[in-house]
């Protein structure tokens, strides 16, 4: 093969190079836009690679064969180069030439148009991805169009725009797009709530089968759905006609693409199954079971007595911590404030004395002194294993990557099908809503529509956050305590009791199905406290008396409140809100209606300019000696006395301009009403009023601008490294040896503002020592991680005093000298250092060891090697086709704690029996997280002009808990961005008309 000899090459070589650039240009963007579309694995980038290789080659090869054909001989001068032997053959070299270039020629001309068909289908999908081959859609008369047509646009964006002559034709029409474009989500959330997962895909889902089970959603919704209003009834009944008629006329061809994977059929749809999901994103909303769930664990399982429990997972600190409002800022009294703050002190004390009683008197526990602990290897690498059993919704909703739609082209097996990356979603996070534009007639001899652009969830015939012609409103969750639990005083397996009447558990027998696994039996027992959940525990994880008696556990929660007449009229709500025309009817909609769960719901009238936020939702009136943070004892003294509903009204918004929710304490104590004790840290919301108090423009604050809305909404700094554990680092290095301290490294570190970017490498540091503090907790909790800020705080750095605080977060002498102990424990465990020693400098030691061991394992890497976030498909995680619908990042960056990134990316541990540790040492530990970045998302749909539904509003994942958000008074809207869209200015890519018909051929 001497004639591939590179001096053949040579008088061409800058020709070539020029062409390959071209042809790079030509095929690179269509090539990247097959892979937006297909979003398959590494595999599929291979593929293209290989592909577009030759792609990039087949012009400048072709011009070089045909002019090798037409001029098949060697330059004189390159004869002389050549050996002598194939001088003395040149026919059979030009022969070479010839048919080397025709064939790599042919090869590439294959290639080529492989990968032009793969980008036609690409774009063609891309474009029309899910509509149905037909634009205009016949439908009988008589049947289900009760005007002449309805008009379903989607835009450039893949955003739908529904418009209906008569206002029973708008939630048809609604049904009919959330059956066309995500028929598998309304599905799976189905299976969720009913707890049939494990059909599909076998045990893995049996513990979320098994815990849905239990909570019985399904009656809870048909209970509530029988209480709703005709009217409501009607609007959903036509969203369930309209769901059902797309399914029966083109689901069979146009299939979900998990249903052909798995093949499987998917049932109709009910109006309570429209019910059922709202329930399900409610009790996803709903807070605090999990933090009590948590205590019980320590102060039963582990034996900690109650102070130690609450050092561990302290409440939201009253006396520092930041607040939505003050209650002087809600109208209350002065004289009034003090009065209410003495009570919440005194409900926290009477609880603890009450919690102490049960721990010791009623269920035997034998307390271990905290001079007694000796570390024990941990069992659970963080929270989220420990909780698995409780909150498997984390395991199932938020595993999924992104919500596949219906149908798409097949290739010629009808397994392989082309999926997008989600209708009406263009982000790289997932998100379980669906945007959309929605307006009907209200009477047709008017022209006038009633139309709104907003948030929907699949499933729910209704919106929740939306944007009129003259106003906007945003919802997100207060995470206020609406939820208990209760121990049981049982008998046996059938009666327990209540003071000293007794009564029988409602047995119910649940029959669950699991692929290629013989159905199991459970029995479901339930309390006048709702459903015992405890009996889903393993072996293990079982609550048990002192004596061994298992303790039974019932949850009672505000949306499920065992109560005939009990109304929850939320689903009137997001049927009606959106139609309202003035701010008085949609208050008293709001303050009549929301019941569950407790939001946040910010309301902006463009007309008259008014700004309000309401505090609504249905709150739990508690005994004064239940604060709601530990399971209480159910003996007739603590159960709730009825409930409050729609809080407050907050008008006084000219006093602040603006509030920051960001799930720290809606209100802080002294207000007349307690919302519980239970809230997320306040470590965005300082940042974010630090931020409006600096971004100004001549002197005035920019609360109105866009440099506002970008400035917040990309910022990345973690203020629980930049100002709480500042002071730490600085005594941590005074431990390090004087090399480690004067290194570029720790100097660097030390002037680090806490920003986490993906190409930051302090934060990579800072993220994984916060880990290796929160250690000093595995002997008492048995968890490899403790990652609770505040624990770690106090811990380190009790009664600090902060130049950005008035006053110290106190820490009791007795707190102290149980996170000492701590310290010392993981001291001589995790690093093979004594201190004998009872002060304060044995946390001191243990946070400088533990910043030169995360220096010296990790180095100054980016945070982008290690901060990663994984989002699976959940029915194809354990499939080969895996790669093609999970995917992991590691571009969002940010941290729970910043503005950019709301949740929590946990490692996981590498457990080793011959570590005195129990734990790898030397492994560096791998870091998750299956929950978007929700400012990302928001940012996305704020880029999209009238997508963003209400500016400086965020809401984020919402079947998400956890979302952090913030809201703003004066919305801006000054260039008419978000009016766009509702007057019709966007670019059509696809329609569809269904027209009603007297004959369908």
């Amino acid at each position: 093969m001497a004639w591939l000899h590179y001096k053949l090459y040579r008088p061409y070589a800058l020709f070539l190079i020029f062409l390959i650039v071209v042809n790079l240009f030509l095929w690179f963007y269509p090539v990247i836009e097959a892979g937006t579309v297909f979003r398959l694995c590494y595999g599929y980038w291979l593929f293209v690679f290989l592909v577009t290789i030759p792609i990039f080659l087949i012009f400048p090869v072709g011009f070089y064969s045909f002019y090798a054909y037409r001029y098949c001989t060697i330059p004189a001068i390159e004869q002389a180069a050549l050996p002598g032997e194939v001088r003395a053959s040149r026919t059979t070299m030009e022969y070479l030439k010839l048919v080397g270039y025709i064939t790599l020629a042919i090869v590439t001309l294959l290639a080529t148009s492989a990968c032009l068909v793969l980008t036609v289908i690409a774009a063609v999908y891309k474009t029309n991805h899910i509509s149905l081959d037909l634009s205009t859609v016949s439908i009988l008369e008589g049947g289900r169009i009760k005007g002449d047509r309805i008009s379903i646009d989607r835009d450039q964006d893949g955003i739908t725009h529904i418009t209906a002559n008569v206002q029973d034709d708008a939630p048809f029409s609604l049904g009919w797009v959330h059956a066309r474009d995500r028929m598998y989500q309304m599905d799976f959330y189905k299976r969720i709530a009913t707890g049939t997962l494990s059909e599909l895909v076998g045990e893995r889902a049996l513990i979320s089968d098994k815990f849905f089970r239990s909570l019985n959603l399904q009656q809870v919704a048909k209970n509530n759905y029988n209480l709703l209003s005709e009217s409501v009834k009607t609007w959903m009944t036509r969203y369930t006609e309209g769901v059902n008629y797309f399914q029966s006329r083109y689901l069979e061809t146009n299939k979900p693409w998990e249903s052909t994977f798995y093949n499987y059929k998917i049932g109709s749809w009910t109006n309570e199954d429209s019910v059922l999901i709202l329930k399900l994103w409610q009790f996803l909303n709903s807070g605090n079971s999990n933090h009590e769930l948590i205590r019980f664990y320590l102060a039963i399982i582990k034996q900690l007595d109650i102070d130690r429990v609450m050092d561990l997972v302290p409440t939201f600190n009253n006396v520092t911590g930041t607040s939505t409002f003050t209650p002087s800022q809600l109208d209350t009294p002065a004289e009034l404030i003090n009065q209410y703050i003495q009570q919440e002190k005194n409900t926290l004390d009477n609880d603890r004395n009450a919690n102490i009683y049960l721990q010791t008197n009623i269920l035997n526990i034998t307390i271990k002194s905290n001079t007694s602990i000796n570390y024990q290897s941990p069992i659970y690498s963080n929270i989220d294993d420990l909780l698995s059993y409780f909150d498997p919704a984390t395991q199932t909703i938020k595993h999924s990557s992104e919500w596949m739609g219906t149908g798409g082209f097949q290739f010629f097996f009808p397994q392989f099908v082309v999926h997008s990356s989600g209708e009406a979603f263009k982000s790289s996070a997932p998100n379980a809503a669906y945007p959309l534009q929605l307006r009907y007639k209200p009477d047709s001899n008017t022209a006038i529509y009633i139309s709104c652009f907003g948030q929907t969830i699949p499933g729910i015939p209704g919106i929740f956050s939306g944007r009129t012609s003259i106003h906007s409103w945003s919802i997100n969750a207060m995470y206020a305590d609406s939820m208990d639990w209760f121990v049981l005083d049982e008998i046996d397996s059938t009666y327990y009791k209540v003071g000293n009447d007794i009564y029988n558990y409602t047995k119910q027998q649940e029959i669950i199905k699991i692929k290629d696994k013989d159905p199991i039996t459970i029995t479901v027992r339930s309390s006048q406290f709702g459903p015992v959940l405890s009996d889903l525990l393993p072996s293990d994880l079982q609550f048990k008396s002192g004596n061994g008696k298992q303790i039974s556990m019932a949850l009672q929660w505000t949306g499920a409140y065992q109560s005939a007449t009990l109304e929850d009229r939320t689903m009137e709500w997001l049927v009606e809100a959106w139609t309202l025309s003035f701010f008085s009817d949609f208050n008293q909609l709001t303050l009549q209606k929301w019941h569950n769960p407790p939001a946040n719901i910010l309301f902006y009238s463009y007309t008259s300019d008014i700004t309000t936020y309401l505090g609504a939702g249905r709150f739990p009136n508690r005994k004064s000696n239940h604060a709601g943070v530990f399971p209480r004892f159910a003996d007739g003294n603590a159960q709730w006395d009825g409930f409050n509903t729609a809080l407050f009204n907050f008008r006084a918004f000219k006093k602040i301009n603006y509030y920051v929710s960001a799930n720290n304490r809606p209100i802080a104590s002294g207000y007349r009403y307690s919302l519980g004790f239970d809230y997320g840290n306040d470590f965005r919301a300082r940042r974010i009023l630090s931020l409006l108090a600096t971004l100004t423009e001549n002197g005035n604050r920019l609360l109105t601008s866009e440099t506002t809305i970008n400035t917040i909404l990309n910022d990345r700094v973690n203020v629980f490294f930049s100002e709480d554990l500042k002071p730490l680092l600085t005594i941590a290095v005074n431990g390090l040896s004087s090399d480690m301290r004067t290194s570029s490294t720790v100097q660097n570190l030390l002037k680090w503002d806490g920003t986490f970017d993906v190409k930051n490498w302090e934060a990579t540091i800072a993220q994984f020592w916060f880990y290796e503090l929160s250690r000093i907790a595995t002997a008492e909790t048995g968890l490899f991680i403790w990652d609770n800020p505040t624990f770690v705080k106090n811990a380190f750095l009790p009664n600090h005093k902060y130049s950005f605080r008035n006053e110290t977060e106190p820490v009791s002498y007795q707190t102290q000298l149980r996170n000492i102990n701590a310290c010392k424990i993981a001291l001589r465990t995790i690093y093979g250092t004594n201190y004998n020693g009872e002060d304060q400098a044995a946390c001191d030691m243990y946070a400088a060891k533990a910043l030169g061991h995360v220096i010296d394992k990790y180095g100054e890497k980016r945070l982008d090697s290690y901060y990663k976030k994984r989002f699976d498909h959940y029915l194809m995680s354990t499939t080969n086709f895996e790669c093609a619908c999970s995917r992991e990042i590691y571009s969002t960056a940010g941290s729970e704690y910043s503005l950019y990134q709301s949740a929590p990316v946990r490692p996981t541990a590498k457990f080793d029996e011959t570590s005195s540790s129990g734990v790898d040492e030397s492994a560096k530990f791998s870091t998750y997280s299956n929950q978007g970045s929700h400012y990302q998302q928001s940012t996305s749909f704020a880029s999209r002009k009238y997508h963003c539904t209400v500016p400086f509003g965020v809401t984020g994942f919402v079947f998400d808990k956890g979302t952090y958000d913030y809201y703003m008074g004066p919305v801006v809207d000054s260039r008419g961005l978000l009016g766009a869209g509702l007057s019709g200015e966007y670019t059509t890519s696809s329609s569809q008309q269904l027209v009603r018909v007297s004959a369908v051929a």
